[in-house]
């Protein structure tokens, strides 16, 4: 016997979106932890490096509804239209998380360029 329900499944809740932000959340705090013992053992310039991946990988967790409509929406003008559709929605919801990547992008280069200024 079939089921059969003409309920859709919000994106968010699709296979591949809650793959992908668990995932997400599983690397962001691998990333953090690594980062917190690196920080232990003295090493800074790494640790800010992880310390921005993991600011990185968390506010692409909340990003993850973008996977799955790059997974099931193949019309390419659909899929463009539904991506900017997502991304002006979460800019009003959650302005804060383009500040947290942003945030971890310049911690990351901070740590690669504090690396790398050891080698010269």
């Amino acid at each position: 016997m079939q089921r059969t329900s003409d309920k859709k499944i919000p994106i968010s809740q699709t296979r591949a979106a809650v793959i992908a932000r668990t995932s997400l959340y599983v690397i962001s705090a691998v990333m953090m932890g690594k980062a917190l013992a690196g920080l232990s053992e003295g090493d800074t310039a790494e640790s800010l490096g992880n310390m921005g991946l993991a600011l990185i990988f968390a506010g692409m967790c909340f990003r993850s509804s973008e996977f799955a409509i790059l997974t099931y929406v193949t019309d390419g003008k659909k899929r463009e239209e539904a991506l900017k559709k997502l991304r002006d929605a979460e800019d009003q919801n959650r302005p804060w998380v383009g500040w947290m990547v942003r945030l971890g992008w310049v911690l990351t280069m901070f740590g690669v360029g504090a690396q790398l200024s050891t080698l010269i």
